[in-house]
């Protein structure tokens, strides 16, 4: 698959009309929203996925059918979806993983109901339990079987194992790209805001594309010793990061952004998924085990967020809490308290993100935790020239 060299540009802009692009001819495009919905079952069974993105073009924008208090990444998919940008998709597929998708599903409903977005294509409840129990794990079985029955019918193919073990093998030689790619990120070999976009458009479409976007990162990254030496951050938020905003500030004022950590948890590189065993069943169990979203455990979560804190890479953690926020909170005391035990500063920033900037908040916040890591670490880490 040839890519061009704007290719994550064109993704990140619009991922439905790179799907277009993308998919064989014929091949029904499937938008999928939420951490939870399997993209290897989707491809599998002869649809192509796209993760349907919130935009920043969206978050100023109002609309009649939605109270002000709904969270933006909320906000921009509805728009987009009665503006009718998502109409190419024959399916778009929400999972249960959280409040707000689960609104956004009964919204997208209720509005074809009401004939008021005749347009829309047909909206389906993935519902995938994280908790734990045989009970949950039979309701995640019943789902996905149901799931691929569905995409099967709509594609008019057959769900083979082959087929399935081939789409799981392809989606563990993406996280094995995207380990590589956030390890030349952690050295200095490509920018924190170059990492970031790469690995959310290698999430957008299907895994054969997510390895060619990677590896077209990869093959141009160039290590530089001055970027070994920034302070590196560490960013927990419990919104959307569907844009770099954050990333870019940090870089301008001598740091860098080696993980983040949001409200999908893109950025988790977990291990792989067994393709040894009967798949089907291994493949729900390692997105019940593996997938970072409000809905999993309490306990889960706590080490998940833990586990990031204490990785040797990390000086520094930025914590994220806007009025929006509906889990993180819970979770926020103890991880300062662990990052306090560890040697490691951090700071919390309850400002919203703006639509085309970052506010004054924000750059005191990152000024401010990036002075207390350079003091923490003996002055290593030298802020930049006219800083």
């Amino acid at each position: 698959m040839a890519i061009p060299s704007d290719v994550v540009k064109q993704i990140l802009i619009d991922p439905v009309k790179a799907a277009e692009s993308t998919r064989r001819s014929g091949q029904p495009l499937v938008g999928i929203i939420g951490p939870a919905v399997p993209r290897e079952l989707v491809a599998a069974a002869g649809c192509f996925p796209v993760r349907l993105s919130p935009r920043i073009e969206d978050w100023a924008r109002r609309s009649d059918w939605l109270e002000d208090q709904h969270e933006a990444a909320f906000k921009s998919l509805f728009i987009q979806a009665i503006d009718g940008r998502f109409d190419p998709c024959e399916l778009i597929l929400i999972d249960s993983t959280s409040d707000s998708r689960r609104f956004l599903y009964q919204y997208l409903r209720e509005m074809r109901r009401r004939g008021h977005a005749a347009h829309l294509p047909a909206v389906v409840h993935y519902d995938f339990l994280c908790s734990e129990g045989s009970w949950s794990r039979h309701h995640c079985e019943t789902s996905f079987r149901d799931l691929g029955r569905r995409l099967t019918s709509l594609a008019g193919a057959t769900l083979s194992e082959s087929d399935l073990r081939m789409h799981v093998d392809l989606a563990n030689r993406a996280r094995h790209a995207a380990a590589a790619l956030q390890s030349a990120r952690v050295h200095g070999a490509v920018s924190s805001v170059t990492a970031a976009r790469t690995l959310r458009a290698a999430q957008s479409l299907d895994f054969e594309t997510a390895l060619t976007v990677l590896g077209h990162t990869l093959g141009s990254t160039e290590e530089t010793a001055a970027d070994t030496a920034r302070p590196r951050i560490l960013l927990i938020s419990s919104a959307n990061l569907y844009f770099e905003h954050v990333h870019a500030l940090v870089e301008r004022q001598g740091g860098t952004v080696v993980n983040e950590i949001d409200d999908e948890g893109f950025r988790y590189f977990p291990p792989d998924a067994d393709v040894n065993s009967p798949t089907g069943d291994s493949l729900v169990d390692w997105y019940r085990r593996q997938i970072y979203c409000a809905r999993m455990p309490r306990t889960r979560r706590d080490e998940f967020l833990r586990t990031a804190i204490d990785d040797a890479n990390v000086h520094g953690v930025l914590f994220h809490l806007p009025s929006e926020d509906q889990m993180l909170g819970w979770h926020y005391p103890g991880c300062r308290t662990y990052a306090d035990r560890l040697g490691k500063p951090s700071i919390l920033v309850r400002s919203d993100l703006q639509v085309r900037h970052v506010n004054a908040p924000w750059m005191a916040a990152v000024d401010t935790l990036l002075q207390q890591i350079r003091s923490s670490r003996g002055g290593r880490g030298r802020a930049p020239a006219g800083a």
